[in-house]
């Protein structure tokens, strides 16, 4: 399910500002903070789960490269939300 394609609502808006933060992480390369990564990260995954699923998986096997810190922050969340389901 696309963003775009999710209905209005607070859960949308809040994933809206988590992908914009992201996306302003993102273009600090190995800069990034990583707090601010790891926050805006599972703010997504715990507001709109199927949309976070998707931005870990993008962070995780980027097509253009990524830094670390976000492939590394993905991982950790993709195995917490894993165990959690366990």
């Amino acid at each position: 399910m696309a963003l775009d394609q999710t209905p209005d609502s607070p859960e949308k808006s809040i994933a809206e500002t988590a992908i914009a933060q992201l996306e302003t992480e993102s273009k600090k390369g190995d800069n990034a903070d990583e707090t601010k990564v790891n926050k805006w990260l599972s703010t997504l995954v715990d507001y709109l789960p199927d949309i976070g699923e998707i931005a870990i998986n993008t962070f995780i096997n980027p097509i253009s490269g990524l830094s670390t810190a976000f492939q590394k922050i993905a991982n950790v969340i993709k195995k917490r939300k894993q165990d959690v389901s366990s």
